[in-house]
């Protein structure tokens, strides 16, 4: 009886086994069929009455969509944990805290906006779906050595600028890649109002952009003369 009841219990694990492979598989096939399709021209596999709800364009590059509103958490956290940083007792910028912080706050907001978009134009958030699960791992690090002196911390303050500024341009070029996919005919992928959107998207980190350069380089000019930084920072 004893053998009877081990043999069901491991015929039972064995069709669950088969199971989760068989959805497995599926789920990699679909992936794979997805991707294959979306490399060819008339790619968009939802019927016409349906598109005003669900985007050929998420259905193509979604992904991609999310790398996006994980980038923008990505520095928010970043941008959080330093702006403790130069806020500290051991630093006292509160000027570039604040800058931080504003910065922090406004790139969670963009990446949950780029998530409500995603959502908007029919994206998918499945349980099963590694692309969209991976898309909230993130982590974020501080970016300052504590034990710096006043001449490294002088220039640890510009090249964070400069880093904030490298990273603008890399939201750019990616807003903008996604702007130009989005501008295709429907039957190829395309979404207008996706369009529309990384369009708006695309003008104001253009703005940031130079706003971070001018920073830049007002302060390069100017970190040499005595209190400069700290007149700087007051103003920031």
């Amino acid at each position: 009886m004893r053998v009877l009841v081990v043999n069901v219990c491991v015929l039972l694990v064995a069709i669950t086994l088969i199971q989760a492979e068989g959805q497995s598989g599926s789920l990699l096939l679909h992936r794979q069929e997805r991707q294959e399709s979306c490399a060819k021209p008339h790619v968009c596999t939802i019927p016409t009455n349906s598109r005003s709800t669900s985007s050929c364009y998420v259905e193509c590059h979604g992904t991609e969509v999310l790398e996006l509103m994980k980038e923008h958490m990505k520095f928010s956290m970043n941008y959080l944990l330093t702006s403790k940083q130069y806020g500290s007792q051991y630093i006292q910028h509160p000027g570039m805290a604040k800058f931080l912080l504003e910065a922090s706050d406004r790139h969670w907001e963009e990446g949950m906006d780029v998530l409500k978009k995603y959502l908007q134009r029919g994206g998918k958030v499945p349980s099963t779906d590694p692309d969209f699960k991976g898309s909230f791992v993130f982590a974020g690090n501080p970016q300052l050595q504590m034990s710096g002196t006043d001449g490294l911390i002088k220039d640890k303050y510009v090249d964070y600028l400069q880093t904030m500024l490298d990273n603008s341009k890399h939201l750019s070029k990616s807003m903008h890649r996604l702007y130009h996919k989005a501008g295709k005919n429907l039957d190829q992928g395309g979404d207008a109002e996706f369009a529309h959107y990384f369009s708006d998207k695309s003008k104001d980190e253009a703005e940031i952009t130079r706003e971070l350069a001018g920073h830049i380089n007002t302060l390069t000019k100017m970190k040499d003369l005595g209190l400069a930084l700290t007149t700087f920072d007051s103003h920031l």
